[in-house]
């Protein structure tokens, strides 16, 4: 297992070749419309949980 802090960091390690990763289609829509990344079609169900923050100063 790889643990990188960033998404640039892990779209680069997967385009490097050192593995997937789940990531959110929007998060690499410009490395799949240049075909840098392609998107797996996997069967089954793979629930996830999202969570919103922001700062409490912003409304």
């Amino acid at each position: 297992m790889l643990e990188l802090n960033t998404l640039e960091a892990i779209m680069l390690a997967v385009e490097k070749g050192l593995g997937l990763t789940f990531v959110s289609r929007l998060a690499v829509k410009e490395r799949l419309e240049s075909k840098r990344l392609i998107q797996l079609n996997l069967t089954g169900y793979y629930p996830r949980q999202l969570h919103l923050a922001w700062h409490k100063k912003v409304p």
